[in-house]
């Protein structure tokens, strides 16, 4: 791995607290402390991600390009020689004409990784013609891009996401002290499941198991997951805590990990909650299979099924030594399988194949 000679613009729309965008940011974190020249290209930051510690320049669209209609293409060419940029890497599928006029005419070897479950074919389609390699966080999203986006297999390049595991203090689940606290972590937004966790919490207090429940995100969704709370007669036992920054510190307080999302998303958080040594139970949608080992390193149940869930909480409540085993073998996998080292390396071989592929004036056929 040779990160040092990379020197690399990532190029993105408005950068959200969402899993592809934190996936881009820590990417590019771990190549810059590699070694690696890195610049990021946006439209903008949200504001909940602004006082993140960021080892790489940030600039944005308007003062590179303008604004349409003066806006002028050319001068993103003229930035990237100034930079020395020998790479652009496209984040996501929010970029706009202007910007991809731009890109087309900076003349670089360019990447694409699109992120989001996305169903714009066409989006997608256009960001992978101007790229010489596409890049898949999982053999699912290969998949996608093969058979629903048309992409040629030949140009995707499955990468898997990675973490900083020395970023990440080990916190296996407890078994004395305080009521086990079980939580999920994603934004409030339709199909990520928090209903079918609410329910499933009903199901355990039910059953008169010591839990205490954490709902965290931020969202449109938040009250009507309030009223179903209240309606099922857990308010009580149901905290919800919004306004974050980052989602590590929340996952951190919890001793086992649910994400019970019913469609798309990568799973970001379960990373996190892996490398931090939590029990994680999922639904088995989209990749996440590929992430969690069943009974090694997680739990997984059928996606909108809230009484499996249910179930499984309560089975890692009644086993607390399962709940720890699954804890340390969620940290083991994320070492030997999702670490930033293998990330890295990975991304590195993949640039090394974009550029030689745009030596040879090779395109994505489409």
């Amino acid at each position: 791995m040779n990160a040092q000679a990379e020197n690399v613009l990532a190029a993105a729309g408005c950068v959200r607290m969402r899993s592809g965008y934190l996936h881009m940011l820590d990417l590019l974190s771990g190549l810059a402390d590699r070694g690696a020249e890195v610049t990021l290209l946006c439209g903008s930051i949200a504001p909940e991600l602004a006082g993140r510690h960021l080892p790489f320049q940030v600039f944005y669209w308007h003062d590179v390009v303008g604004h349409w209609p003066v806006a002028n293409p050319h001068d993103l060419g003229n930035f990237c020689a100034a930079q020395k940029i020998r790479l652009i890497h496209i984040h996501g599928v929010g970029l706009g004409p202007t910007v991809r006029r731009a890109i087309h005419h900076a003349a670089l070897p360019v990447a694409f990784t699109p992120h989001s479950e996305s169903s714009d074919r066409r989006a997608v389609r256009t960001l992978a013609q101007l790229s010489q390699r596409a890049v898949a966080l999982s053999e699912y999203r290969r998949e996608m891009l093969v058979n629903y986006f048309r992409l040629p297999r030949e140009s995707v390049r499955v990468i898997p996401p990675g973490v900083e595991l020395a970023h990440y203090e080990e916190r296996l689940p407890q078994t004395n002290g305080h009521a086990p606290v079980i939580g999920t972590v994603a934004p409030f937004e339709s199909g990520r499941g928090q209903n079918h966790f609410i329910e499933a919490a009903a199901q355990v207090i039910k059953s008169g198991r010591e839990a205490e429940f954490v709902v965290a995100g931020d969202g449109r969704e938040e009250s009507a997951l309030r009223r179903l709370a209240a309606a099922l007669g857990i308010a009580k036992r149901v905290t919800f805590v919004t306004g974050l920054t980052n989602y590590r510190s929340t996952i951190a307080v919890l001793d086992i990990f649910v994400r019970p999302a019913v469609r798309g998303g990568m799973g970001y958080t379960i990373l996190e909650a892996m490398a931090m040594g939590k029990a994680v139970l999922a639904t088995a949608t989209d990749d996440v299979p590929e992430m969690i080992d069943e009974g090694r390193s997680g739990l997984m149940v059928s996606k909108g099924d809230s009484r499996a869930l249910g179930e499984a909480m309560i089975r890692l409540l009644d086993r607390p030594e399962l709940s720890r085993r699954l804890g340390a073998g969620a940290r083991q996998s994320v070492a030997k399988e999702f670490s930033m080292d293998n990330l890295v390396q990975r991304t590195v071989e993949m640039y090394d194949e974009a550029k030689d592929a745009y030596s040879r004036k090779e395109e994505v056929p489409l």
